[in-house]
């Protein structure tokens, strides 16, 4: 399938393992440059390994997304890296079980415009 994705640059968080993972080998089949990130610097390394080995062009940045100034250290990381950024895949897994709350601020505002929060266990 060709996305016209080609060249892009990606920064994908959560993508050692599952759905991170699996968006990651889609974008490099289609030839994106992957920036990846997991807590788990070990499984990002394996995760590393089998996406060059598809042919991508793979940055790892281990970091834990809780942390709130680690969402800026990985773009400003991936832009100095790669130039820039075009595509990003927020993803994060466990351990917390999470209800996620969505407010509509104004009628025909799409979805993703509708702040959130999240209230976790």
């Amino acid at each position: 399938m060709d996305l016209g994705l080609k060249g892009k640059i990606a920064l994908l968080t959560g993508a050692s393992s599952g759905l991170g993972f699996a968006t990651a080998k889609t974008l490099a089949a289609e030839g994106v440059r992957l920036a990846i990130n997991s807590r788990n610097p070990e499984h990002l390394e394996r995760a590393k390994a089998e996406l060059t080995a598809l042919g991508a062009e793979v940055l790892t940045l281990p970091a834990d997304v809780s942390d709130p100034a680690t969402p800026q250290k990985l773009i400003d990381a991936t832009v100095s890296a790669y130039g820039g950024l075009d595509l990003l895949f927020t993803n994060s897994g466990g351990p917390h079980q999470c209800v996620l709350r969505m407010w509509m601020t104004q009628p025909g505002n799409p979805p993703w415009n509708w702040p959130f929060s999240a209230t976790c266990a």
